[in-house]
């Protein structure tokens, strides 16, 4: 029961958004922010830069992610999206330019 009690069904899409981007070795270091008012539980963020994506949790204070994805030489556009729960949409929360 209470799991239903820290839930609501109102239909509302994650907010939030990518802080930075980051070359740190062989890898981009991506920090950013998402949450989903329908419900009080951190949710996860995918972070994708070309073919390569990973889900990460949104726990830090803050409702704020930490995400390391591999740079390959040149341009990467690294791009994140908070994932739904419940009614509502996946969104789109920006994307950086990174160049290794």
């Amino acid at each position: 029961a209470r799991f239903w009690a820290d839930q609501s069904t109102g239909g509302a899409s994650p907010i939030g958004a990518i802080e930075s981007a980051q070359l740190s070795g062989k890898e981009i270091v991506v920090r950013g922010w998402t949450r989903d008012d329908d419900t009080s539980a951190p949710i996860t963020a995918r972070v994708a830069s070309g073919r390569t994506w990973l889900g990460v949790t949104a726990d830090r204070p803050g409702n704020r992610f930490e995400a390391r994805i591999p740079a390959l030489p040149g341009s990467n556009k690294v791009c994140a999206s908070g994932l739904n729960v419940f009614a509502g949409q996946h969104t789109d929360q920006g994307c950086r330019t990174v160049v290794k």
